[in-house]
């Protein structure tokens, strides 16, 4: 147990060595522990302020650490008022002391705070069940005993000890490995979760006491290899200089960057992992991507690296990842274009898919035709089908066919869940285009021969959209899949 001293700050005569990183040459520092008054433990996430004499606002100030020391310094020689306040909480309450700067010196000042009404302590401490060695850096959660809200948390010192500070009520505690410690999570009294877990309850000014645990150790795995990229989802190049980071749990254990093409490789324990890719200090923020696809920690995939083996990870994309499931297509470029033309928002309800290997039904090609061309084509009359009453692409499907694009496939329906052949894709376009485009000579190929839609394919190949899918052959009777339909549209449009 520390020394008990008066409420107050004990000032110690200034020593000649300044703290490290405090007094310069000119200036001088100040420097403590903040100890809670009953209990005599440190007190962490203080806040500790310095202001002039008069109380005016400087630009000084510290937060205590989990053992409950700060220290600031640089501050020119002179008179201060240190405060001290609770500044995430209101457990404590606010102290004011005065300090008396000279250049070259640091200044003990050490605080003892006492909790204001209404609020008790929990105390306890943290050893390895194996060794009975004092574990530092254990994340100690206090949740409410009646629902599973997380209150506050705390770290243990480096004696092991803790102290929470929370308002009257009941509690559960948990505690858990982090700051790189790598420990099975327990709840008090041992217990597996919070259900099961032994109920702390805290009176007005009451100190509980042994709220302690023993952690197991996380076996030590043999080490796995993982590499994989971090492209950017509008240009779809590699990422460099760029954050992965990685979680057990959710601790952080370890970061990498990317290098020059985005590429990254880690060794890391064959355990349940989190990735994380993040712009470091210093890059142009293109946001947060938990690995895979996720915008938070909680939509992280966790996954269990092969021991002993080298794993390659699927890509991360970050910037505009809307469509994230094309980042590797050969259209990926047509696609994003698509996309900043305002012709496609994707293929889901949250806007960050494509679905670039789906067909493409007739009653899609008329909407992507409408939003392409919807100003530049003019309706000539009212078209209605029979069998697109109640379709999404109903008014994209009438519209096509009041500009003359389609007369439907036959006894006034359009079958708009048909889908889109190659031929058929020639010949929206040269009825959409065939008076803005014009071809240059003749392109024939050796499989339309016969087909409805020979000049359209050949007229297609003429302005340039498109030059088959082989030697000399255009496939007319293949589906035209999402990403094709964004590179046709992009060659046509785009002129």
């Amino acid at each position: 147990m520390r020394r008990m001293v008066a409420m107050m700050v004990l000032l110690v005569s200034a020593v000649a060595a300044p703290v490290a990183g405090g007094a310069a040459e000119g200036t001088g520092a100040v420097y403590g522990e903040v100890i809670d008054a009953v209990t005599e433990r440190p007190v962490a996430d203080v806040c500790v302020r310095v202001y002039g004499a008069e109380m005016t606002p400087t630009e000084f100030s510290a937060v205590s650490n989990s053992d409950g020391g700060y220290e600031i310094g640089g501050l020119p020689p002179g008179e201060y008022i240190l405060e001290f306040d609770d500044c995430e909480a209101d457990a404590y309450a606010t102290v004011h002391d005065a300090v008396i700067i000279t250049a070259g010196k640091a200044v003990v000042a050490h605080q003892f705070l006492a909790l204001n009404a209404g609020y008790g302590s929990i105390v306890g401490f943290v050893h390895d069940e194996e060794s009975f060695e004092s574990i530092a850096g254990i994340c100690v959660d206090l949740f409410m005993a009646a629902d599973d809200i997380l209150v506050t948390r705390t770290l243990t010192g480096s004696d092991g000890g803790f102290q929470l500070n929370p308002p009257v009520g009941d509690y559960r505690v948990r505690f858990k490995g982090c700051e790189g410690n790598s420990y099975e999570t327990q709840w008090y009294d041992g217990a597996a979760g919070w259900e099961t877990s032994s109920v702390v309850s805290v009176a007005d000014h009451q100190v509980v006491l042994g709220i302690d645990a023993a952690m197991v150790p996380v076996p030590v795995a043999e080490g796995a290899v993982v590499w994989g990229y971090v492209v950017d989802g509008v240009t779809a190049e590699g990422v460099a200089g760029y954050c992965v980071s990685v979680y057990h749990g959710e601790s952080k254990v370890s970061t990498v960057l990317t290098g020059p093409d985005g590429g990254y490789e880690m060794e890391i324990d064959s355990v349940e992992t989190r990735l994380k890719a993040w712009a470091c200090e210093g890059h142009e923020d293109l946001g947060t991507v938990w690995y895979i696809d996720g915008l938070e920690f909680g939509d992280a995939d966790g996954f269990v690296p092969a021991a002993g083996q080298v794993t390659q990870l699927e890509t991360i994309v970050v910037g505009d990842v809307r469509f994230s499931d094309a980042i590797d297509s050969i259209f990926h470029s047509d696609i994003v274009w698509l996309a900043q033309e305002g012709v496609t928002a994707g293929c889901n309800a949250s806007r960050t898919l494509f679905c670039p290997g789906a067909p493409v039904t007739r009653g899609q090609m008329a909407a992507f035709i409408h939003r392409a061309l919807g100003d530049v084509l003019e309706p000539k009359g009212e078209v209605t089908f029979t069998d697109d009453d109640g379709s999404i692409f109903e008014a994209d499907i009438e519209w096509l066919a009041s500009v003359g694009v389609t007369d439907g496939c036959g006894d006034g329906t359009y079958c708009p869940d048909d889908k889109v052949t190659r031929a058929q894709m020639a010949a929206f376009l040269h009825r959409a285009l065939g008076d803005i485009l014009v071809g240059e000579g003749t392109i024939d190929f050796a499989d339309d021969d016969g087909s409805i839609f020979e000049d359209d394919i050949e007229w297609l190949a003429s302005v340039g959209v498109t030059t088959g899918c082989g030697e000399a052959d255009f496939c007319p009777q293949d589906h035209v899949t999402r990403a094709q339909m964004a590179a046709f549209l992009h060659r046509a449009l785009g002129k």
